[in-house]
């Protein structure tokens, strides 16, 4: 059995083709590339640019979202980057693979600037031009059809809603139109498509998150203009002339605030400091708890500080978890005047030496001690869950 396999991997080394053979393959598919080319735009050619074979231009659209680079919550605005895909035909650009060396894909990725591209741009804060030299692959097949893939970075305005501070959510729009150009010479498809990098590749590249935010849901919709209004549904504008309607394609993004922020800076302090302030109040001697009440009250008030720095300019209502800042700040000062009175309380019933006085002293702190391991489970329900 080994010596037929051997035989075999023999034979196929002796039927690869000679390096003259390869050569001479890569110089015809080339020859082919450039009679394509000269077919297309050589000097005898009548290919003209400026305009598209038919009228309308339908086009198929696709925007990859790769990168959320940053979240501007002063501005209310992101930076986006990523991909668009869009497809349309040029009956002008079509060949029989057959006389070609079987090319059924020729790249135009050089000639740009030599073929009808449509004047796309994404317009929101910041207008960006889809069609670059240095961001732009379009490629044709043999049948017509035209497919660019351009890089883009779009900066766009968001919605800052801020009621369920810290886990709120953003909305950001950007719209991809056409400039100067009516419904006449350019439709957009009415299913334009929308994707998450790691949707449709790896799910273990989480690259749209962007410091404290992340991209949770994306949606994109055709939009037609005509004299009656702006509508989602095509069949509103179907029976109108083309050149009464116009059609742009709006993208939408929600992001979230990352719930490792609110756990780390906001929910874990806020339960640390109340779960001290729960512990030392019913430690023992008295004058050790009250000053470590003190120590507490003092870290509660460092921390409210800091997490009132940290809630947003833009923010119309006082977020939930200030609130709650309060009120365990609050509670740990209340709990300094108990103790402080319960020490003193303790003095004076020492020296009168009143035993029923004692006794219902260890009451109350049994009691207190109750009633703050309630109060340790309600925050941690209210702050961690």
């Amino acid at each position: 059995m080994s010596n037929v396999i051997a035989a075999f991997n023999l034979l196929q080394v002796l039927t690869l083709p000679t390096l003259q053979e390869v050569n001479n393959d890569i110089a015809t598919v080339t020859q082919s590339r450039q009679k394509l080319d000269d077919k297309f735009f050589g000097a005898s050619s009548q290919y003209d640019h400026t305009k598209p074979s038919d009228f309308p231009v339908n086009i198929s659209t696709l925007f990859l979202i790769e990168h959320i680079e940053n979240v501007d919550e002063d501005f209310g605005a992101v930076n986006l980057h990523g991909a668009v895909l869009l497809g349309w035909n040029d009956s002008r650009l079509t060949w029989d693979p057959r006389d070609y060396n079987n090319i059924t894909v020729f790249d135009l990725s050089e000639r740009i600037g030599n073929i009808y591209a449509p004047n796309l741009i994404f317009r929101n804060i910041r207008k960006t031009k889809v069609f670059n030299y240095f961001n732009t692959e379009i490629s044709v097949t043999y049948d017509g059809r035209i497919t660019t893939s351009s890089s883009v970075s779009v900066v766009t305005e968001c919605y800052m809603d801020y009621t369920n501070y810290p886990l709120d959510n953003v909305t950001c729009a950007v719209a991809l139109v056409s400039l100067g150009t009516s419904g006449m010479r350019l439709r957009f498809d009415p299913t334009p498509q929308t994707y998450k990098l790691e949707d449709m590749f790896n799910k273990d590249w989480r690259t749209t998150t962007g410091g404290q935010f992340r991209l949770t849901d994306q949606a994109s919709y055709t939009y037609w203009f005509y004299p009656g209004g702006i509508t989602k549904n095509i069949s509103e504008i179907a029976m109108l002339p083309y050149r009464l309607s116009n059609s742009l394609v709006r993208y939408e993004f929600k992001l979230q605030r990352n719930s490792g922020h609110y756990v780390s800076l906001i929910g874990l302090p806020l339960f640390a400091s109340a779960l001290c302030a729960f512990i030392v109040v019913v430690m023992d001697p008295s004058v050790i708890s009250l000053i470590y009440l003190i120590v507490c009250f003092l870290m509660q008030a460092i921390n409210t500080s800091r997490i009132l720095s940290s809630v947003p300019r833009n923010a119309l209502v006082m977020p939930r978890c200030v609130k709650m800042m309060a009120i365990v700040t609050i509670e740990t000062f209340f709990l300094m005047v108990y103790r402080f009175v319960m020490l003193l309380f303790f003095k004076s019933t020492m020296k009168a030496g009143n035993a029923m006085d004692n006794s219902k002293l260890r009451q109350c702190e049994s009691l207190l001690a109750a009633v703050v391991a309630i109060s340790g489970a309600i925050h941690l329900w209210i702050l961690l869950l």
